[in-house]
């Protein structure tokens, strides 16, 4: 289909009915510091990452860092 695109000048999308949604959501990661069994620690770095201006919803945790 990439060169049927080209050779009309459209989008693949296009060819094939259009775009399926106009956001694709991200996540980001969480940082690799601090003490990963602690409670406190988790409640300050959620409230840390919530409020970063990037606008990530969702956050993945490596776990190699929590049981290092």
């Amino acid at each position: 289909m990439g060169s049927r695109g080209k050779i009309l000048n459209v989008p693949v999308s296009k060819l094939l009915g259009g775009n399926f949604r106009e956001e694709i959501p991200l996540y980001s990661h969480c940082g690799h510091t601090g003490n990963f069994w602690s409670k406190e620690e988790w409640r300050d770095r959620a409230k840390e990452l919530v409020d970063y201006p990037s606008g990530f919803r969702a956050f993945k945790v490596d776990l190699n860092d929590a049981l290092a």
